[in-house]
């Protein structure tokens, strides 16, 4: 699926007539071992194709910042392509 491979899920007003949603899940499980994302809703006439493209990435990036603060290993950003590293930062 392609969730799990771009890191992030659009709701095209699959809940709300009007409302899209972007969303991206923190890696790894949280204090109690829930999962946790972090999301942000917009009306449909704003959500366009460049803005949720933007707005899936920052959300990207968010995850990644706050993954480490539960002490999770996190994929670094600026790696180079093919190459694999990661930090472990534990609070």
């Amino acid at each position: 699926p392609e969730i799990p491979r771009v890191g992030y899920a659009f709701d095209r007003e699959e809940v709300i007539e009007g409302v899209v949603c972007v969303a991206a899940a923190v890696p790894g499980p949280g204090p109690s071992g829930q999962r946790l994302a972090v999301s942000i809703t917009l009306l449909k006439p704003r959500a366009t194709t460049e803005l949720l493209d933007s707005l899936a990435g920052e959300l990207r990036a968010l995850a990644g910042q706050l993954a480490p603060d539960l002490g999770h290993i996190v994929p670094l950003a600026h790696t180079a392509p093919g190459r694999v590293a990661s930090a472990r930062v534990t609070p």
